[in-house]
């Protein structure tokens, strides 16, 4: 009967940290893209471009077609548990955007840098959002047994 008891409690005990273990929490961080595609403008032997170097906005400017522009989204984690991320892009920008890492672990206090790459092959003026779905432990004790270290 003890034996039974015993069991039941360490049975009880797993499943509550299995549980508890996959509650998280997603936080969604995002930032506005925008890019205005032009044809190749030349003014004295020189190209002329509109190139936003503001470090605070993903604004890729005034380009040429077909002109390849790099932005960097500086990541860092400043948690004493490691984080899952997932970059997403949304709007009529996205099919000229090229995330160089998608979805990754954060480790903690690690410190990450990811190029956003724009290349449109087409004028026009492209909007659209980056999206950092940011998941962390519910549970900091519980950050050992995250599932995406598995």
């Amino acid at each position: 009967m003890k034996k039974k008891l015993i069991l039941l409690a360490i049975a009880i005990f797993l499943i509550i940290t299995i549980v508890l273990s996959t509650q998280t929490n997603l936080n969604i961080v995002k930032y506005k893209l925008k890019a205005n595609v032009t044809e190749l403008r030349i003014n004295n032997s020189k190209l002329l471009l509109g190139i936003s170097n503001d470090p605070t906005e993903f604004n890729f400017g005034i380009v040429p077609e077909n002109i390849t522009v790099k932005k960097i989204l500086n990541l860092k984690n400043n948690e004493n548990f490691d984080s899952l991320i997932e970059i997403h892009i949304d709007g009529n920008i996205s099919d000229y955007i090229k995330v160089e890492e998608e979805n990754f672990v954060l480790k903690s206090k690690e410190n990450k840098q990811i190029d956003i790459t724009f290349n449109a092959t087409k004028i026009g003026y492209y909007t659209g959002e980056v999206e950092v779905y940011i998941t962390t432990p519910k549970y900091e004790f519980l950050a050992p047994l995250s599932l995406w270290k598995l």
